[in-house]
């Protein structure tokens, strides 16, 4: 019995979400931080984790390279389709931390939370034209250690419904 993937599991389970459907890192839901893409081009919600030791050994380079956005959307379109296994792809995890950390949703969290602190970021990926996408960063919180799939759909559509208002050019014409 793995104690750390029967803890995760429970966590997992009793906030809607099933832990085949999720690609979590080996630690309990109390070491990591935790991304939940909701893909409104298939209607697809997905939860990662990652380590907070992982997350944190992650760098910026110097040279931001352009192409991660589109690398990133790439990577989550083919797991979205089931071309691709995230588990299978170590370069996902640390592209989906490199974007993260240079999200402005990433450095207001950061200025406000201490360094032990556990995040749970949403990304909205909406379809912006033929084969384009929108990524939206937004943090969430949670009174439990991993956010209900009720309450990551809910506050999804809720920011999406603004987000339409307030900047239409994210999305498909």
């Amino acid at each position: 019995m793995d104690f750390n993937k029967e803890v995760t599991a429970a966590h997992l389970n009793a906030t809607g979400w099933v832990l085949d459907n999720c690609l979590v890192a080996a630690a309990t839901p109390f070491d990591s931080h935790f991304f939940y893409i909701r893909d409104f081009r298939d209607e697809s919600v997905r939860l990662y984790s990652v380590t907070l030791a992982a997350f944190d050994s992650v760098r910026i380079p110097a040279e931001y390279p352009v192409a991660l956005v589109d690398h990133l959307v790439s990577l989550l379109s083919r797991i979205s389709s089931g071309e691709l296994e995230a588990a299978a792809s170590s370069e996902f995890c640390e592209l989906l931390t490199l974007y993260v950390k240079t999200t402005r949703t990433y450095g207001v969290w950061q200025g406000m939370m201490k360094a032990t602190d556990r995040f749970h970021l949403v990304i909205n990926m909406y379809p912006a034209g033929s084969n384009s996408v929108s990524l939206r960063p937004f943090m969430i919180s949670s009174e439990t250690p991993v956010a209900s799939l009720e309450q990551v759909l809910s506050t999804s559509s809720d920011v999406a419904r603004l987000d339409r208002i307030t900047h239409p050019q994210w999305f498909a014409a």
